[in-house]
């Protein structure tokens, strides 16, 4: 720093004009003039610098003014539950469903209050851990947009009403419609006691739909194309020296992605002299593609074409001997050898697959359509992956109909009264099916949700759902393990689960 004939200090090098440069005579009046040469400032007036400090000095005051606590008053619990201590925390097992993935969690709850959710250690599909939807789901429990009563739309218009008006309504009507006239409509669920419930109603003659936007209906379809049997697909990575994924994300979409995730990591410790490789065909950037060794982008209609390729390269370039009854002739292999979607890399990665037969893991996700899974399905019989780092287990579940079904019952007119318990599939619905319109053709339709939404907006009666922590109930994990689920507080807003719906 050096210092100007008038005092000032400049840093040596750094200027804003010539003028200041210069350091004239000139500069240094305008510098300690406020207003231009010719402009006098009014008389009796405030500069500006005074201005700017009298209002920070008001801002500030005011800001303290303002920082002080509310008056509260804290009101004891006038019975307080045996064995709870007010602001200690207490940590219930329970379980959470999110779409057709149960999980077991650990809520913590103080004084009544749930506030966070964790894995419980001894749940084999997590270990302890939680995913990032499970942990926000808490935050669903207190959404300030949550159903808060039952809600009946007639020709007065539609008003808030109650359970016991519903009730007294269901009891009288469901005694005058036919079952064949009636339709539930439930979303993807692995509860064992709403399966049924819904087998009694179709036992009775009633329809029975489902409907999941993100499912993994077309893997278990094409575990029945290759089994003839519907499968879930049991993972274990621990076992898998080459895992390819087909679109797949293993380690973050799989249902047992957190377990996943852990077995993964698990064998690749550099010091034990050998870790495993993966292999990544997907259209986009996900965790599964950034943790391969070998990520190939490929698009998402390109995917099927290059798992054919790879069983073109096994069978027709390693010798790969299918199983019988497989349904793969050499000649529809042949057309997709050397198929651009499997890459130039596609020898080598075949290659590796034979070289470790029975330790080896090749998976689809869940945007593939069923043939793709089944084609999966039997290479890993052939390549001796299962009961190995994968397993087909048989999964047990209800006859229901698809989405198209019920509206093509809708739009006949075979169905007097609708169902919808869970979901919004007014808005979650494909667009050519036209399910709003298909919805009003049912001259009564109920819909349980935990919002008013699109879909209660059409329909008669809306009713709210409970929370996962404000419910008594079951579910069935991914391995087959039965889980109960357990409520931490009553339901804030007097909601209903599907199985007391």
């Amino acid at each position: 720093m050096s210092q100007n004939t008038n005092g000032r200090m400049r840093e040596e090098g750094y200027w804003r004009s010539l003028q200041d440069l210069a350091d004239t005579d000139e500069f240094r009046r305008q510098l300690d003039n406020e207003f231009p040469d010719g402009v006098e400032p009014p008389v009796g007036s405030v500069s500006r610098r005074r201005f700017l400090q009298i209002m920070s000095a008001s801002v500030a005051m005011t800001s303290m003014a303002g920082c002080r606590w509310p008056e509260e008053t804290v009101v004891p619990f006038v019975k307080r539950a045996e064995g709870t201590v007010p602001g200690e925390p207490a940590s219930f097992a329970t379980t959470l469903e999110i779409g057709a993935i149960a999980s077991a969690i650990v809520a913590t709850s103080y004084d009544g209050r749930p506030i966070k959710v964790d894995g419980n250690p001894d749940f084999p599909g997590s270990l302890g851990a939680a995913s990032a939807f499970a942990q926000a789901s808490v935050l669903d429990l207190y959404d300030p947009d949550r159903s808060r009563s039952v809600v009946h739309t007639d020709e007065t218009g539609t008003n808030e009403s109650d359970w016991e008006a519903f009730a007294t309504f269901a009891r009288s009507h469901y005694r005058s419609v036919g079952w064949d006239k009636v339709a539930i409509l439930t979303e993807a669920t692995t509860s064992p006691s709403v399966h049924g419930l819904l087998r009694r109603i179709a036992a009775k003659g009633g329809r029975v739909y489902a409907w999941e936007p993100v499912c993994r209906l077309n893997e278990m379809l094409g575990t029945k194309l290759a089994f003839g049997t519907v499968a879930r697909i049991q993972l274990d990575l621990t076992r898998a020296e080459i895992i390819v994924d087909f679109d797949a994300n293993l380690l973050q979409d799989h249902p047992t992605a957190l377990s996943n995730s852990r077995d993964f990591a698990a064998k690749r410790d550099p010091e034990s002299g050998h870790m495993n490789r993966l292999y990544s065909y997907e259209p986009s950037f996900t965790v599964t593609g950034g943790m391969a060794d070998h990520r190939f982008p490929t698009a998402a209609g390109e995917i099927g074409a290059a798992v054919w390729a790879l069983a073109a390269e096994l069978v027709l370039g390693e010798g790969l001997v299918l199983p019988a009854g497989s349904g793969l002739a050499t000649a529809e292999l042949a057309k997709w050898r050397h198929h651009k979607a499997g890459t130039e890399h596609v020898a080598a990665l075949a290659h590796d697959l034979m070289t470790n037969r029975g330790e080896g893991l090749l998976l689809a996700g869940t945007r593939q359509p069923p043939e793709v899974h089944a084609l999966v399905a039997v290479l890993n019989v052939a390549l001796g992956n299962t009961d190995h780092a994968v397993t087909y287990q048989p999964f047990d579940m209800p006859e229901m109909g698809s989405l198209k079904d019920l509206v093509d019952d809708l739009n006949a007119g075979r169905i007097e009264s609708l169902v919808i318990a869970g979901g919004n599939p007014v808005y979650t619905a494909p667009a050519d099916l036209d399910f709003a319109a298909a919805v009003a053709k049912a001259q009564t339709s109920v819909h349980l949700g935990h919002r008013v939404d699109a879909t209660s907006a059409l329909c008669t009666w809306h009713i709210p759902r409970a929370h996962a922590l404000e419910s008594w109930g079951d579910a069935t994990a991914w391995d087959g393990t039965h889980l109960s689920v357990q409520p931490l507080i009553e339901p804030l807003f007097g909601g209903k689960t599907t199985a007391e719906l």
